[in-house]
């Protein structure tokens, strides 16, 4: 099995900063950017060293003649990333199967670093008079209200059972599971990081537990039809 990799040093312009309107890292040209990654344009899935959730990058060439991963918001937002951190890349290669390892590292300090992303849950049980949702919460991190009124109605629209999977807790469990999924927000909340109108039929989607999880394994979200397609 063979390993390569390279380090990248964050500075304002990768983290979106300074009018840069997107946020990547640039491959270093020693790496040998094609080689390393095939010819561009297309995506290169990561999987993150310390949690295990995967992250899509596109890879690309810029007119500058860079070659670029892009679309990082999700990861440095997970991360907490600042200037002066470091990203590395490691493309572990095993007989014909590739994979390609992320990882951060805050300072040059070789330790796993803490991100804030929580397992989609219901994170709130306030009813609320309208569909609003997305205002902040403060606990231990940011996290975004979720309005049960929606909710419900969603639930009434779409049925008590997973959409992906089809599973129904009451069939399994009696009356004590008679009613219970989990609600996923089709775009997630935190990625539109303010106060809206959430529409139950066209922004909500009842999940089990299981693949709601499953879904949220990646960054972005996997759809219902591509976890559809994993469970065959």
């Amino acid at each position: 099995m063979s390993q390569t990799s390279f380090v990248k040093r964050l500075y304002a312009s990768n983290l979106g900063e300074a009018g840069m309107h997107d946020k990547y890292i640039t491959v270093p040209k020693k790496a040998d950017p094609p080689t390393f990654f095939g010819h561009p344009p297309k995506n290169i899935t990561f999987i993150d060293k310390n949690t295990d959730i995967l992250y899509d990058f596109p890879f690309s060439h810029a007119a500058n003649g860079e070659y670029r991963l892009t679309q990082f918001g999700n990861y440095f937002d997970d991360k907490n990333a600042v200037v002066d951190d470091e990203v590395i890349i490691n493309k572990i290669i095993s007989g014909v199967s590739i994979k390609y390892e992320i990882d951060l590292k805050k300072k040059g300090i070789p330790i796993p670093y803490p991100i804030n992303t929580l397992l989609p849950d219901e994170v709130n049980d306030d009813v609320q008079n309208s569909y609003s949702e997305g205002t902040k919460m403060t606990v231990l991190v940011n996290k975004y209200e979720r309005n049960t009124k929606a909710r419900d109605e969603c639930i009434d629209h779409y049925g008590a059972f997973c959409s992906a999977c089809e599973f129904d807790f009451s069939d399994e469990y009696g009356d004590i599971g008679k009613g219970f999924i989990h609600v996923h927000h089709i775009k997630p909340i935190s990625e539109i990081g303010e106060s809206y109108e959430v529409d139950p039929i066209n922004d909500l989607i009842p999940v089990c537990p299981n693949c709601h999880a499953m879904i949220h394994k990646r960054k972005p979200p996997y759809s219902i039809k591509e976890i559809k397609g994993i469970l065959g």
